[in-house]
């Protein structure tokens, strides 16, 4: 038995397997000539065909950037789970603190318009849904997507 280095990923494997251990690509196994004839190989297992993510609509990013923004629906719906918690506890925190100052000061505190400061915020990310191309807007969710704290350290 003889190793050989695999064209894939380049560790080396023994010459006797079919696929290769480490990347699982198929090997090319050499006719053996002892009874005349040999035998083809088995045919190479199929690769697996990773799932594609679907790509996401800017116009409805936006949308729901606007209507239901405070609360980080938009990033829920692009695939950005860690902000779009985010948002949804710091919308529901600034709700409640702006409902509950606006009771204690028998509706004088509704003048102070704290959640509508952070609706400007998701205004800002819906106006650059919309400003990018398509191509820009896949980039930039896809950018979007790695959590903010490997921003931070790395």
């Amino acid at each position: 038995m003889a190793l050989i280095v695999c064209k894939e990923c380049g560790q080396q494997i023994s010459d006797q397997a079919v696929v290769c251990p480490n990347c699982g690509c198929p090997l090319q196994q050499k006719v053996t000539s002892e009874s005349g004839a040999g035998t083809p190989p088995p045919p190479p297992p199929p690769h697996p065909v990773p799932p594609v993510a679907s790509p996401k609509d800017k116009t409805v990013a936006a949308i729901l950037a606007i209507l239901l923004g405070s609360y980080g629906i938009h990033h829920f719906y692009v695939g950005n789970n860690d902000r779009g918690v985010s948002y949804l506890v710091v919308g529901l925190v600034l709700t409640v603190i702006y409902l509950l100052f606006g009771l204690v000061t028998v509706g004088i505190g509704y003048a102070i318009p704290l959640p509508l400061i952070f609706t400007v915020i998701c205004l800002i990310d819906a106006i650059h849904y919309l400003s990018d191309d398509d191509a820009k807007f896949q980039e930039r969710i896809a950018r979007e997507k790695e959590p903010l704290w490997k921003k931070i350290i790395y």
